[in-house]
């Protein structure tokens, strides 16, 4: 364990370059300075080329406003643009390297994270008060919320305490930002203490380091890109793909009324790597679909839906799954029909998803009910696709219980064509069977890990056609991976195999079926087991279920994990949850 604590210091004030900056040079240590356009034009305080020296040696220099005005309240867009925007255009002018965003009294209205998220790469935008809140509070909360970070202030607080919060820091491996204004002014702490305390840090060999360093060095870094729930419908099934710059969010909405009462796909682009977004809207080709069976009329919605991007052909497809309702309500069709299994292909220039298709599996009472809900696909290196099925004969009787297969289908940028099928997987003591599978290839293996409603399950092979009797997962130790009845993803980093899920951790019980917080840990390949020793949190749990998430790669050393808190059952929000959409990237 050690740590890293960054310091801050807040207005340019002439002791920042007189005082801790030699105080740091001594101690080989850097720090960062925050500045505004206002502060920069007061003749009392840093000159530009100081500030510029400062930055040559290490030190890294943080917007902070362009007037120094309040930002808890909406403001004008003209305003916020000038505060935020034109603040980093006319430090950047200037020679300043601008990564990071402090708003004036850490103090930052929803309104404008959108702005920060464009322009920023991180923001201060959270006020906590030293004074009263303990050294846990204080730390970053892991994942670390990279538009809504916060600081410690050092202003009334003697040595000891100081010291005390270096202890912690170096104890939890964790990371603390300190920030004070004009060195020895009030009750602002003075330069002699700065020194002891820098010189404490370095004792318990705790790393002083930058802001953007430290952002760094976190495993993982979380954005809330919406929240907020009226008590009547949720966002859902929000899941990712990405191609460099380019990324897609689908989701849907969830009438909370209900159960899976669902409408249609919405769509959500970047082209700029998340730091704007087009907003969702709805993708007409993904609405409702009306058709007859068993001569019954029905609604259908594609749902549980993933999207994927796929090298070959430089083109975005999603698959997964219909549901079925009655046209004269929204309740669900509970009886097995004939179900195939949808997808469709994006089409660039139109903004939209082309026409819903469907897999064409052989004809066959076997492939009755299919569908693709919440799976992970795998792109091979001739352009192949794996896709998992989860299915169900008609001949099956009354009795759901469903099985597992994976189709390898060609596809030439419009169409998939079914070229294979694995064996049929099957876990019998799972009274409703399996599904919801998620496949992926590393080093020439292909790893299944699959839903049940007593276990999760893993299964392993060498073509991608003949997999293994599904394994119950299990910790590296041999104790049973308390995962049950929802999905796990892949994810693959620095060559490396990593699995998300959820899972009773003993304090979870009030969230539906422990589907909180998001966890994610490597795999030992070889024992094909969780390594514990390696399990960290994803996105935290604020009582509203996680389990229906979606995981992508962005490249070899960096994932993406998507999802949004599904306010069911009635009461989840009371633990903090709003239908927040967090997007983690995983390093």
């Amino acid at each position: 364990m050690s740590g890293r604590i960054t310091f801050h210091f807040d207005d340019g004030h002439m002791s920042h370059y007189e005082q801790a900056y030699n105080i740091f040079r001594k101690a080989g240590v850097v720090g960062c300075l925050a500045l505004s356009i206002s502060c920069l034009k007061n003749n009392t305080r840093i000159t530009i080329e100081q500030a510029l020296e400062m930055q040559e040696n290490g030190w890294e220099i943080l917007s902070h406003s362009m007037n120094h005005i309040r930002m808890s309240t909406p403001l004008p867009v003209e305003v916020m643009v000038t505060e935020i925007a034109t603040c980093k255009y006319l430090l950047e002018q200037e020679g300043f390297h601008i990564k990071q965003y402090i708003t004036p009294m850490s103090e930052c209205h929803e309104s404008m994270i959108p702005l920060l998220r464009e322009h920023y790469d991180a923001a201060f935008t959270v006020y906590k008060n030293s004074a009263e809140e303990s050294v846990e509070q204080l730390v970053m909360q892991r994942p670390v919320q990279k538009y809504r970070l916060h600081r410690a202030c050092l202003t009334k607080h003697s040595l000891e305490e100081l010291k005390n919060y270096v202890d912690y820091v170096a104890e939890n491996d964790s990371w603390l930002v300190f920030y004070d204004h004009d060195l020895g002014v009030g009750t602002n702490i003075t330069a002699q203490m700065l020194a002891e305390l820098v010189d404490y840090c370095k004792q318990k060999h705790v790393d002083i380091v930058t802001s953007s360093e430290a952002l760094a060095q976190e495993k993982c870094t979380t954005d809330i890109l919406l929240n907020g729930y009226n008590g009547t419908e949720c966002w859902v099934h929000a899941r990712a793909a990405v191609n460099g710059l380019q990324q897609m969010i689908t989701a849907q909405k969830l009438d909370v009324t209900g159960m899976d009462c669902f409408g249609g796909l919405y769509v959500n682009c970047s082209t700029d790597g998340g730091h704007t977004w087009s907003g969702f809207h709805p993708d007409k080709a993904l609405a409702s679909i009306y058709r007859t069976v068993d001569e019954k009329n029905l609604r259908s919605v594609c749902c549980d839906m993933t999207p994927m991007y796929h090298h070959k052909t430089n083109k975005f497809l999603v698959t997964g799954h219909l549901t079925s309702y009655q046209v004269d309500n929204n309740r669900p069709l509970r009886e097995r029909i004939e179900r195939p299994t949808p997808y469709a292909v994006y089409d660039m220039e139109r903004g939209c998803f082309g026409e819903v298709q469907y897999i064409q599996l052989p004809e066959t009472s076997t492939y009755y009910a299919t569908g693709s809900g919440c799976c992970q696909c795998a792109e091979l290196d001739n352009g192949d696709i794996l896709i998992p099925i989860t299915f169900q004969s008609k001949d099956s009787g009354e009795a759901m219980h469903t099985q597992v297969m994976i189709v390898r289908c060609s596809f030439d940028g419009e169409s998939l064509c079914v070229k294979e099928i694995s064996n049929t997987l099957d876990v019998p003591d799972e009274q409703r069977g399996i599904g919801e599978c998620s496949v992926v290839v590393h080093e020439g293996k292909y790893y299944l890990t699959i839903r049940g409603d007593n276990h999760g399950y893993v299964s392993v092979n060498d073509n991608g056609l003949h997999f293994t009797q599904p394994l119950i997962w299990h910790w590296d130790n041999g104790e049973i991976l308390p995962t049950y009845n929802t999905q796990a993803h892949w994810i693959r980093l620095r060559g490396k195999l990593y699995l998300v899920y959820t899972r009773k951790n003993g304090t979870n019980d009030h969230v539906f079926r422990h589907r909180a917080p998001l966890y994610a840990a490597e795999i030992n390949t070889d024992t094909l087991s969780v390594i514990a020793s390696s399990e960290f949190v994803v996105v935290p749990e604020r009582g509203a279920r996680l389990g229906n998430f979606g995981a992508c790669s962005i490249d070899d050393n960096t994932a993406l994990v998507t999802v949004t808190e599904w306010m069911q059952p009635k009461g989840c929000e009371q633990y903090g949850s709003d239908n927040a959409l967090w997007l983690t990237q995983v390093i």
